[in-house]
């Protein structure tokens, strides 16, 4: 790792658990670490946190773009992240006949639960769920 990651490291292994981010403590994994700018002062820090048997969850956190970093999570079970918006997706079972999402918009200042949504019981009604049931719903 190299020393400028160190403080960064540092921060976001105090901000999460290892059962919530395996991958944050294991050294080797952290090549994959990623930024992205938020604003002037902001930015948008991920990695993958865990992989399972059908599902995969990355770490999302808010940091100052210089030392000290305040690193704020803001999810470990995320999935992607573009034009402002973190996603999340998730299949109840393997066979993929039900799964839960969930969106996170950026205000410009924190990621805010802006959409989530189920397709229901894992039934086998249908291969990725039979309907969209909303959970939450906002404007943009």
């Amino acid at each position: 790792m190299s020393q400028r990651r160190k403080p960064l490291v540092a921060a976001l292994r105090a901000s999460a658990k290892p059962d919530e981010c395996e991958e944050l403590f294991e050294d080797e994994k952290l090549s994959a670490l990623r930024a992205v700018r938020l604003s002037s002062t902001k930015m948008l820090v991920s990695m993958r946190c865990w992989i399972a048997a059908y599902n995969a969850g990355a770490g999302y956190w808010v940091v100052s773009d210089k030392p000290p970093f305040r690193p704020v999570l803001v999810t470990t079970t995320a999935a992607d992240y573009a034009a402002g918006k973190i996603r999340e997706l998730h299949k109840g079972r393997g066979r993929g006949d039900c799964w839960e999402f969930k969106t996170r918009g950026w205000n410009g200042k924190q990621f805010q639960l802006i959409a989530a949504s189920t397709t229901g019981m894992c039934r086998m009604i249908a291969p990725d769920g039979a309907w969209s049931l909303p959970t939450v719903v906002t404007q943009e």
